[in-house]
């Protein structure tokens, strides 16, 4: 978290953020460490929720959206297709 507040606040230099948060050594590594697997699944299945949801303009819960999902053989729990759509449509829930 410390590293992404470092990269979003680039308008000071590095050096004076890392005086606050982190150290510069970590914060580059960071920035050339490639995507967690995790990461990667967490934004595929966000995409999958984001079109199951548009395609029932809108009006499908998670129970029916994770029904969708293990459909298109994903396996994927229904607290984690909850937490998802907070995360895309955080106005309907």
């Amino acid at each position: 978290m410390k590293f992404a507040w470092t990269q979003a606040e680039k308008h000071y230099s590095v050096r004076k953020l890392c005086q606050w948060a982190v150290t510069p050594s970590g914060f580059y590594a960071w920035c050339k460490r490639p995507e967690s697997a995790r990461a990667t699944r967490e934004r595929h299945l966000k995409v999958l929720v984001q079109a199951s949801f548009d395609a029932s303009q809108q009006r499908y819960g998670s129970l029916r959206i994770h029904e969708d999902l293990l459909e298109q053989h994903e396996r994927v729990s229904r607290k984690r297709v909850i937490r998802l759509m907070q995360e895309v449509a955080p106005i309907w829930f």
